[in-house]
């Protein structure tokens, strides 16, 4: 009943001298409130007759830590007879942590394979889906090769299953590059007003489709070329603004809104892109792990099939990778909000306009909106150009005023006209105008559709320009400058002074091109291919537009033929990338070290599988002109080689 021997290291780790285990056996008990009492009572009463084991949280009473125990008692027995005890305490704590963590991670890695299971379930079944729509509308064409609409019609929707093919794969294929930190952000200059026209014709059409509305709103945006990723921000917006229109029903809206927050630091400014939505909203649960890869929400709630799980994972992944925030609200049956901000380089714009705000305050303008955040956007970016406009919602009201201002002889300079107006509508409003007052007045028609079509409606009902949704502050800087200078330099109104092409918003970087007008008609084009039905299909696309056609099996072949052939003998070179012998980027590498005039400037296209941004880049590097991803889109390749045919011709 004494203590023979007591580890010298019990000061360090209980806390506790050395002498008071000595003194009283029950010592350490006193600072266990009771944890162990099955323990206490057998060293108490020597009743020790069997080991005892359990596990206490140890609160040290002078550091006042709390660590997890171990209290091992093991009975030791001497002539049949146990007269000792030895009582071995451990330390848990790091165990304890690493058990937590390992339970984290196993629960973690549960669910994230029940995630990924169902995940290539649901793939199996969003893959099968249009690769049976492909493989089944091709049985049935092959079927009625003498029945030229319905081998159209198969043709048309084993076009639409492919491309919806091609965009399950894309998800993929940018989630695995974004998790093995493959994918990087590559800066360059970029116009603002373009990405969001793209983006906006192709949300357009997605929505238009659903019978939704779908509207941009341009705030306080006072740069608008940039410096950033603009191919990942296009994408961003697109897999918000898409999955807004998929989870909102017919005829709901969306919305798009981009504002200007300031610099976030020395050259470079913050930019916030809102999109709002009346759709099926999120639940709670659901929003926790909205960014989680291969969840979705309940297809019972009304989702709809076509997605991987992955497009918002990928936008988050993206967002942090530009240093930027999402941030997202939903209710349930009510909507989502998205709140993307980002920072982008300042590109200082070159102003060779001599033409002061000073100007514009003499410019008697008049809008014409019956949308009031139209409206209310044309507001800031006129007052921001100290530009103070008159704006009315009823196009009743508008003609009289304008008729009012004609008579009276001091006519208003510009009417900007929201192209859908109730009753009277723009296009009718334009053509009342002209024949009331004539053409001394310069009248913009804006709309959130934009195509040629439009635009030349436009121009036929005698307007002097479109100007497509949203209306950004450089659009209505030009226009306010061309009537600046005209009355500077004395302007005598009229179509005379001011036409429709001088004032364009679309700022498309990219021409429009009429396909069905485009003859390659003795255009020679060498291409380079190792794969056989490659080679049909684009010997059949260049050839069905008149061109001459000579293949190759690999980029060594290419650069013989080339070499070979007379100077300026070939228009263009097609190359694949990966191909044997000689790969596309060597291929172009030498075709452009050759000593001949023609090796320089002879447009080189890459037309290859490799389709993101850094095998983009590697193809300019290698000195080709432009890259076409596989699979090829046709109209997008007579586009391409138009364009590369006819510099001049498109600027």
């Amino acid at each position: 009943n004494k203590m023979e021997f007591v580890t010298s290291n019990v000061d360090r780790i209980l806390g506790v001298n050395y002498k008071a285990f000595v003194t009283n056996k029950l010592e350490l008990f006193s600072h266990l409130n009771g944890q162990a009492e099955e323990m206490e009572k057998a060293i108490r009463y020597n009743a020790v007759h069997t080991k005892l084991e359990q596990e206490i949280l140890y609160k040290n009473p002078t550091t006042r830590k709390e660590n997890w125990m171990k209290l091992s008692l093991y009975p030791i027995e001497h002539e049949k007879v146990i007269n000792r005890y030895i009582l071995s305490i451990r330390d848990l704590t790091k165990e304890k942590e690493n058990e937590k963590i390992l339970s984290s991670a196993l629960y973690a890695a549960q669910n994230a394979s029940l995630a990924k299971s169902d995940f290539l379930s649901r793939m199996s079944h969003e893959i099968r889906t249009p690769m049976n729509a492909i493989s089944g509308m091709t049985t049935i064409a092959l079927a009625n090769l003498d029945n030229p609409p319905k081998v159209k019609d198969c043709l048309i929707k084993t076009s639409n299953s492919t491309k919806h093919l091609l965009m399950l794969i894309n998800d993929i294929l940018d989630m695995s590059k974004i998790e093995s930190g493959k994918l990087v952000v590559i800066n360059e200059n970029f116009n603002l007003p373009f990405l969001i026209n793209n983006v906006s014709s192709i949300v357009m059409n997605q929505a238009s489709a659903r019978k939704q509305e779908f509207h941009i709103f341009m705030g306080n945006v006072n740069h608008e070329t940039l410096n950033g990723d603009a191919l990942r921000l296009n994408q961003i917006l697109l897999n918000v603004l898409s999955n807004a229109v998929k989870y909102s029903p017919e005829g709901g809206r969306i919305k798009l809104s981009i504002d200007e927050l300031g610099e976030c630091k020395p050259g470079v400014v913050k930019l916030r892109f809102t999109v709002a939505d009346n759709g099926l909203g999120m639940s709670q649960v659901f929003l926790d792990k909205l960014f989680t890869p291969f969840e979705q929400e309940n297809r019972d709630k009304g989702s709809r099939p076509g997605s991987t799980g992955i497009g918002m994972a990928i936008t988050k992944n993206l967002v942090s990778l530009m240093d930027g925030t999402i941030v997202v609200t939903s209710v349930e049956n009510q909507g989502s909000t998205f709140i993307i901000e980002l920072p982008f380089g300042i590109v200082e714009a070159i102003d060779t306009t001599p033409i002061s705000p000073q100007d514009f305050k003499a410019i008697k303008t008049l809008v014409i909106d019956g949308d009031k955040d139209s409206c209310n956007h044309l507001v800031v970016v006129l007052d921001n150009l100290g530009v103070s406009a008159t704006f009315v919602d009823s196009s009743e009201q508008a003609i009289e005023m304008i008729v009012e201002q004609h008579e009276k002889g001091s006519p208003y300079d510009i009417a900007f006209v929201d192209w859908k107006m109730p009753n009277i509508s723009g296009v009718e409003l334009t053509q009342i105008v002209r024949k009331m007052t004539g053409s001394n007045i310069l009248i913009i028609l804006i709309s959130s559709f934009d195509s040629i079509e439009v635009e030349q409606r436009a121009q036929f009902a005698g307007a002097n320009a479109f100007l497509p949704k949203p209306i950004y502050k450089s659009a209505v800087f030009n226009t306010l400058a061309l009537v600046a200078r005209s009355k500077k330099t004395g302007w005598t109104r009229g179509h005379d002074k001011i036409e429709f092409s001088d004032i364009r918003l679309s700022d498309r970087s990219t021409p429009e091109v009429d396909i069905e007008s485009i003859d390659f008609s003795g255009k020679r084009f060498l291409i380079a291919e190792d794969n056989f039905i490659n080679i049909e299909i684009i010997e059949e696309i260049l050839t069905s537009k008149n061109a001459i056609v000579n293949t190759v099996e690999n980029g060594r072949d290419a650069v013989d033929v080339f070499k070979e052939s007379p100077l300026n003998y070939f228009d263009a070179i097609l190359l694949d990338i990966q191909m044997p012998v000689m790969d596309g980027y060597t291929a172009a590498r030498t075709i452009r070290a050759l000593v001949r005039e023609d090796a320089k400037n002879i447009p080189i296209i890459a037309m290859t599988a490799d389709a993101f941004k850094e095998d983009i880049k590697m193809t300019h590097e290698a000195g080709m002109n432009v890259h076409i991803a596989k699979p090829l889109d046709v109209e997008l390749v007579y586009s391409v080689i138009h364009q590369q045919l006819n510099p001049k011709k498109l600027g």
